[in-house]
């Protein structure tokens, strides 16, 4: 689970095509129930706190809709392990600092005017590495009460529902003396 909320710098390149740079700033949780035997479960809860960059491309067919595909950089600015209601340790570097993500979105037009857009999507990301360092690994993390030798993947993804209300501010627009230049506002028809 996740909250996350930012700001986003969009281009958009003709009709149908447009590059969208993003900062979201949010809080992850994750949780992990390991069961030692049939009568024992613990607990094990994962709360990281996060910068994502993204650089998405979007092509926005006729239809209303609109398709974004792209990579996500996210930089862990602070990340809190606990088994049951314990804190953990995280000296010695059990957690990586950042990881990329590949990012494919799908959304669409809710409402709107000329300058202003009300935007709905989905977006699927998903890590290229584990969210747990070699040196956590090594050392029995995510789940340190484990017996196990072997913990698999910690692999980052995320399925998430976005809501998005973009302003137009301004346009290149070109004169009919054939010249280009900036337009502030939605007047470069």
């Amino acid at each position: 689970m996740a909250f996350t909320y930012g700001g986003v710098l969009g281009l958009n390149i003709g009709d149908y095509h447009g590059l969208n740079f993003e900062v979201m700033t949010g809080t992850y949780f994750q949780d992990i129930t390991y069961r030692p035997d049939v009568s024992t479960a613990q607990r094990n809860s994962l709360e990281w706190d996060v910068l994502d960059l993204y650089a998405l491309y979007r092509y926005y067919p006729e239809s209303g809709m609109y398709l974004e595909l792209g990579p996500k950089y996210t930089l862990i600015q602070g990340i809190s392990p606990t088994t049951g209601i314990q804190p953990v340790s995280t000296q010695g570097g059990p957690y990586e600092d950042n990881y990329i993500s590949g990012v494919l979105g799908l959304g669409a037009f809710l409402s709107g005017s000329e300058a202003l857009v009300f935007k709905a999507g989905l977006r699927f990301e998903y890590g290229f590495t584990d969210l747990v360092s070699a040196e956590g690994m090594a050392n029995g993390y995510p789940s340190i009460s484990s017996s196990l030798t072997d913990q698999g993947r910690t692999t980052p993804y995320r399925v998430s529902f976005g809501l998005e209300l973009s302003f137009g501010v301004g346009g290149i627009a070109k004169g009919a003396c054939g010249r280009r230049g900036f337009v502030l506002g939605n007047g470069y028809q």
